[in-house]
Formats: structure tokens, C-alpha cells, sequence
């Protein structure tokens, strides 16, 4: 196979690979192949693939983050440590407090580039599988089918008492997980309660006040080493 431009470029000015080397490729749907390098034509990299070395990474329990949109470095900080982490999609949230507002194409424009940094999030720490970025969506239009979706729903909040982590965590290991995070400043009551409805289960991440970033990069920290995914 022949390396497109912007990979050959890469492989061979950044990571200096030559004809014999060993590479690892990802189709980014969790499938992983060892290669070898064959030489270069035009400018681009020829790499044999091994079809004895082809590796599926699958997971137990498949972790949805929706959260509510960030000023821009944050939530691009965000994005880049939930696919190390190994979310498996991510949906950007318009909710009560949200303070980045912006038109239908501009909107575009952002998952775009949120795109991009996932795949070099995934390329950075050999993460096989480029989790899918959704539309960014109301809160509410998105609850209205999530219980259909997940058969477990948690949102950390400080709007009213919640169970611990470990409380929340018991029970029957959960196929489709999902994770509701909020702005700055917490979700409404009313969305909590929303939520609640569609049985998500308010969970405490703790007596401190945690930035967005930092509660989605622990709480995915925690399911991450309980599930072993």
C-alpha cells in the first residue's frame, strides 16, 4: 500500500523511516496492522502490510462522553485526553449555561478541527480506534432519545446529592455507557432533573468544585481502570 502525502510526509521527515523498517497502521475502526517499508515512490512511503499481524481491539463497555461546549483550548484539551482515554464518541452539548455560541457553520468548522485532533490524539497514543464526533446538539433534543441508546447514564453534578463513584458503578457491566458533563458552573436543576427522568443516575465526584475538563478526564480515568477497557 501506498501512504497518502500528508502520512508519507510524517513517516519519513518526522519518524525518518527507511526500507526494511517496521510500521504500525490503524484503519481508525479498532483494526491495527504491522507493516514493513518497502521504499518510496513520488515521494510517498510503500509499506507490505502483514496479514498474519492484524490485531481487532474491541471494548466491553463502550463509553459515550456527551459535554456540554467549552471555550476552545479547553474543550480541545478535552477532546485530545478522552481519546487517549479511550472514549468511543463524543457529543458537544448546547446546554442552559453554555457561553460559546456560534452559527450552524462555524459549528461545522469546529468538528472539523475537533476531528483532526482526535486523530492525532489517537495517532500520538497508538489508540486504534478514532472515536466518532457528533453533531453538536441541544441537551434537550439529545435526552429525548438517550435512554433508548444507553443502558447506563451518569451525570456528576453538584446540583443535588448523588451516590459515589463506587455506588454508582455496581451492578451488571454496561454495554453502552454514558457520561453528561457540564459547563462551567454546572448543570441546571432542570437539566439534572431532566436527566434523572431519563434515568440517569447524579453521581459525586468529590467535595471539590472541578473545571469541565478535569471532571470528564477523571471520571474517564476511573471507568477506564474499573472496566479495564
Amino acid at each position: 500500500m501506498t501512504l497518502d502525502e500528508k502520512e508519507s510526509h510524517h513517516a519519513i521527515s518526522v519518524l525518518r523511516l527507511e526500507a526494511g523498517e517496521t510500521v504500525d497502521l490503524f484503519d481508525g475502526s479498532g483494526k491495527q496492522f504491522r507493516g514493513i517499508v518497502t521504499g518510496r515512490q513520488k515521494g510517498r512511503l510503500l509499506v507490505a502490510l502483514d496479514k498474519t499481524e492484524v490485531r481487532a481491539v474491541s471494548q466491553e463497555t463502550q463509553i459515550t462522553l456527551a459535554v456540554s461546549v467549552i471555550r476552545s483550548e479547553r474543550m480541545e484539551f478535552l477532546i485530545q485526553k478522552a481519546c487517549e482515554l479511550g472514549v468511543f464518541s463524543i457529543v458537544p452539548l448546547l446546554t442552559q449555561r453554555s457561553i460559546v455560541k456560534l452559527s450552524s457553520e462555524r459549528w461545522k468548522s469546529k468538528i472539523r478541527r475537533w476531528e483532526k485532533i482526535a486523530l492525532e490524539s489517537c495517532k500520538q497514543c497508538g489508540q486504534p480506534r478514532i472515536p466518532q464526533l457528533m453533531p453538536v446538539q441541544s441537551y434537550k433534543s439529545f435526552l429525548d432519545h438517550a435512554n433508548q441508546s444507553y443502558d447506563r447514564l451518569l451525570i456528576p453534578t453538584l446540583a443535588l446529592k448523588g451516590k459515589t463513584l463506587s455506588q454508582a458503578l455496581q451492578g451488571t457491566r454496561p454495554k453502552n455507557l454514558l457520561v453528561l458533563i457540564g459547563p462551567e458552573g454546572d448543570f441546571s436543576r432542570e437539566e439534572v432533573d431532566l436527566a434523572v427522568a431519563c434515568g440517569a443516575a447524579p453521581v459525586s465526584l468529590g467535595p471539590l468544585v472541578l473545571r469541565s475538563e478535569t471532571a470528564a478526564i477523571y471520571l474517564l480515568s476511573v471507568l477506564s481502570f474499573f472496566y479495564q477497557n
